[in-house]
């Protein structure tokens, strides 16, 4: 206490991007060469590990899948496995310092002050899809352009072109590029991403579908359908980012995450 005021308290909130629970329990523990203890919880739905040190305070580790509720423990964060949460650590940014080296990534970070609560840093990681090997700045584990291009449209083109359309901006970057599956017809555009809150593509990914029959993966067609085919104009991008983990499997597979 100092001047008669409380000491602000953090509460942290990472991901791991690992498929299982042991997987995470050994990634954190390297980090923090802290020992982790099994235990059960129904409030969290089922096994997570717990360690506490007096330097980096109450450390859990869990799956975001509740198997209790059938639910995610952390709705907003649908493509995350597993959760660790870290409450009222000595060192925070020490802490922040050694779990982002190790590969977490810090979802949200919450700070009680004088016994309000403040969001100083949120973050909601967007699932990426349409960012295919062939496009500038495209990765050999990405899928293939090349390989999506069918003979006709996909069901429902028509709204789904307007879908895409009406992202809003994430990142702009400068430089219009030409479409690389037909060279001669010139520039396409500008190579800005673009998001609906959820998900984030390429602007020129419209181009694909409407001109070269691209068809996107079920999900993303299935989560733009729910959404009666509108991006809100109200979406704000402050505080998203794009999920860029290593695609180990289609991205059908992948978008199925969300």
């Amino acid at each position: 206490m100092r001047d008669g005021l409380l000491a602000p308290s953090t509460f942290d909130t990472y991901c791991v991007d690992v498929g299982d629970l042991e997987a995470a329990r050994a990634k954190v523990e390297r980090a923090l060469a802290l020992q982790f203890v099994l235990h059960d919880s129904m409030y969290w739905g089922g096994d997570y590990y717990l360690a506490s040190s007096d330097k980096f305070g109450e450390i859990s580790i869990r799956s975001n899948y509740n198997s209790y509720t059938k639910e995610l423990n952390e709705p907003d964060h649908p493509n995350c496995r597993i959760i660790v949460s870290v409450s009222k650590p000595a060192q925070p940014d020490v802490l922040k310092s050694r779990l982002v080296k190790h590969g977490l990534r810090l979802l949200r970070r919450a700070i009680i002050q004088d016994g309000r609560p403040q969001i100083t840093d949120f973050v909601k990681y967007l699932v990426p899809v349409g960012f295919y090997r062939e496009l500038r700045g495209g990765s050999p584990h990405q899928p293939s352009l090349r390989q999506a291009v069918r003979s006709s449209a996909m069901p429902d083109a028509v709204n789904v072109i307007k879908y895409l359309k009406a992202g809003k901006i994430l990142v702009a970057t400068g430089g219009p590029v030409s479409d690389v599956l037909d060279p001669k017809r010139g520039l396409i555009g500008p190579p800005h991403v673009v998001t609906d809150g959820t998900y984030a593509w390429p602007a020129i990914l419209t181009h694909y579908v409407e001109r070269h029959n691209v068809h996107l993966p079920h999900a993303f067609i299935a989560h733009m359908a729910v959404r009666d085919w509108n991006i809100s104009p109200e979406l704000d991008v402050q505080g998203l980012d794009i999920d860029w983990r290593p695609w180990t499997d289609s991205d059908e597979n992948r978008a199925k995450d969300e």
